[in-house]
């Protein structure tokens, strides 16, 4: 079966069914993903192809991530298919192993990415979650009087106000609701 959806089922929680539902039934065979190439004309659109079928043991997922649409796109599809993982300018291929073992979000990475990944999801190294309650303080410049300017300072050296960009300080911030 051969399903022309959005991407973003993947990776968001209204997502989280549709997976289950793949994984429980079906064997996800290939994946391509247009990402923000504007495939249907006129309409902001994040589109990918699943293509599914029957389980029958081990998967092997064919992912290809499209970077651009063109008229050798086709070829490139086609060539990839050949290779345990290409790139070019209109895409970037390569097949996985189905590891996909719950409803969670789904991040498709090549076998060289997912082996660094795994190495730093291990117990043998600190995660940002574990120190996020001792961060006590922000942005450090080194001297605010240099990057903090005011509407004075810019008007007096005839700053670029293009190239200004707002910065937030804890004592500025609210909420946001």
């Amino acid at each position: 079966m051969t399903y022309i959806m959005p991407n973003k089922f993947t990776n968001t929680h209204y997502g989280t069914e549709i997976r289950r539902i793949i994984l429980e039934k079906t064997m996800l065979k290939e994946y391509i993903d247009f990402n923000d190439q504007g495939v249907f004309e006129g309409a902001t659109n994040y589109p990918c192809i699943i293509i599914l079928q029957k389980k029958n043991g081990e998967n092997l997922i064919h992912y290809s991530n499209i970077k651009r649409i063109s008229s050798s796109l086709t070829t490139s599809l086609h060539v990839s298919k050949k290779e345990e993982s290409f790139s070019n300018e209109d895409l970037t291929y390569f097949r996985i192993r189905q590891k996909i073992s719950s409803d969670e979000y789904w991040i498709f990475l090549n076998t060289e990415i997912s082996e660094v990944m795994n190495k730093f999801s291990s117990d043998k190294y600190l995660r940002f979650s574990d120190l996020r309650n001792k961060i006590y303080e922000g942005l450090i410049t080194g001297n605010n009087k240099i990057y903090f300017i005011d509407e004075e300072t810019i008007k007096k050296y005839g700053l670029e106000r293009e190239l200004i960009k707002r910065l937030p300080k804890g004592k500025n911030l609210e909420k946001y609701y």
